[in-house]
């Protein structure tokens, strides 16, 4: 029924919405040209890539412990409906993803009270930046539609607190997704963000969570590990272990190596060798799903405890800064399925209206705190090329909302909040992809830097048509 008053109402010939349909429609004429969504074949992050074709798919997700089970589902339907052809799935799915976070977005900022120039609102959405990125069927475009739907349920959120058990629902979600989104954390917060707290409330925000929680529950029978996901070790590892400090110990094997390479190294370590003889079929192949991954992520922690180094890690964290801030669009693997899958060169330019002459850069950390003998060509010097537009304005936009945090109203708080402690967590671990991981909650950032350009003081709430 309110699809028909909608309908008759004739407020389907508002511009936004026509540019919702523009937005979904350019994404079409890709697809009309075979620029589909890109293939996901070989990411190691969804389950049915680690093994052979016809293992049954429940089977591999139950025993699946490496990340949490979502974008794998997501995955297994496109191709138990499309078959080979799965990336038609997507290419209706996520433009339409693409669209409705134009919507959403402009629907929160009316609920906000921010008037913005419905212009401003294309640069964004119209962003070659976004086009990429709602082509790419994992976590990144997934989590931007989620987050922009939280920013509008924090927009209602100021004037009913109902909404919280939603809130709370796509907390829930996306904890489902993503490892970063820790179902413990987020359940605390639902739990702050309650008005008028009772014991039935408690019990919802439970129940809302018992997914997330059971997979953890899983994880814990299967490899004694009550997590979202076993690599986080490794995760670490990959920015905070200085590079083969102990010849013929783990720290000399890449971290994501596969099984057999450190049973090579490793096959005197207890905890190693009580795996080399796994009879489990999902849990011996040699793919980063094996038992012994685990334990190898325990492994690597233990190291970095040992031979620890604030030099190192500050050297990662810094570079970690200057990664996230640069442009999503400089994303390696991104690159690399817009060159193989259209057959663009895009050297020297970036698809990001923001960050439009992208300089050449390393796809490696620059050394700066540590002995100039790691990097003896002095490259570190070069770091400037990757300073960005972002790296200043995202920069200034946590710092001005962190010294005005107390003037913030409660959902705002959490905004804010959620931005701070992603970017900490991203340029703190697994850095060399934090640009691609930014575009997870890239629409803080955008809401952020409206708010500062055209927000007001508390007022009547906008009317967005």
């Amino acid at each position: 029924m309110k699809i028909l008053l909608f309908i008759f109402s004739k407020k389907w010939l508002a511009p936004p919405y026509w540019i919702a349909a523009l937005i979904f429609g350019i994404h079409q004429i890709f697809s009309a040209n075979g620029l589909h969504c890109f293939r996901m074949d070989y990411y190691m992050q969804i389950v049915q890539t680690n093994f052979d074709k016809g293992t049954p798919f429940w089977e591999m997700l139950y025993h699946f412990h490496g990340n949490p089970p979502l974008l794998s589902i997501i995955h297994h339907i496109a191709q138990s409906l499309l078959g080979f052809k799965a990336y038609a799935f997507f290419d209706i799915l996520l433009p339409g993803l693409h669209a409705g976070s134009f919507l959403i977005f402009r629907a929160a900022l009316g609920r906000f009270s921010i008037r913005v120039p419905l212009i401003v609102q294309c640069l964004i959405f119209l962003n070659p930046l976004i086009f990429i990125y709602f082509r790419y069927p994992f976590y990144s475009s997934f989590l931007f539609f989620l987050n922009t739907f939280l920013l509008y349920c924090f927009a209602v959120y100021r004037k009913n607190q109902s909404v919280i058990f939603l809130i709370a629902a796509i907390f829930s979600v996306e904890s489902l997704l993503r490892t970063s989104y820790s179902p413990i954390l987020l359940s605390l917060l639902s739990v702050w963000l309650l008005q008028g707290f009772s014991l039935r409330k408690l019990c919802w925000i439970c129940l809302l969570f018992i997914l997330p929680f059971a997979w953890q529950f899983k994880n814990y029978l299967l490899v004694g590990k009550f997590t979202s996901s076993t690599w986080v070790g490794m995760n670490l590892a990959r920015g905070h272990l200085p590079w083969n400090v102990h010849p013929n110990t783990i720290d000399f094997v890449p971290t994501f190596s596969m099984p057999d390479r450190y049973f090579e190294i490793l096959h005197d370590e207890p905890r190693v060798r009580s795996c080399m003889g796994e009879k489990n079929y999902y849990l011996s192949q040699n793919n980063l799903n094996h038992r012994v991954m685990p334990v190898l992520s325990d492994l690597y922690l233990e190291s970095m405890k040992e031979s620890f180094s604030f030099s190192w890690s500050a050297n990662t964290v810094l570079n970690g800064f200057l990664i996230l801030f640069k442009s999503p669009a400089n994303y390696e693997h991104l690159l690399r399925h817009i060159s193989m899958e259209y057959k663009c060169k895009i050297e020297g330019w970036k698809p990001d209206i923001w960050e439009p002459f992208g300089l050449k850069d390393r796809d490696y950390m620059y050394l700066f705190f540590v002995d100039s003998a790691w990097d003896p060509a002095g490259t570190r010097w070069e770091a400037w090329k990757r300073l960005s537009i972002y790296t200043f304005l995202y920069t200034f936009l946590l710092v001005y909302f962190g010294w005005n945090f107390r003037k913030l109203e409660k959902s705002e708080k959490v905004i804010y909040g959620m931005t701070l402690f992603f970017t900490l967590v991203y340029i703190t671990a697994d850095v060399m992809e934090a640009n691609r991981m930014r575009m997870e909650y890239e629409v803080f950032f955008y809401f952020l830097t409206v708010k500062f350009l055209w927000g007001r003081k508390k007022g009547s709430e906008v009317t967005v048509s």
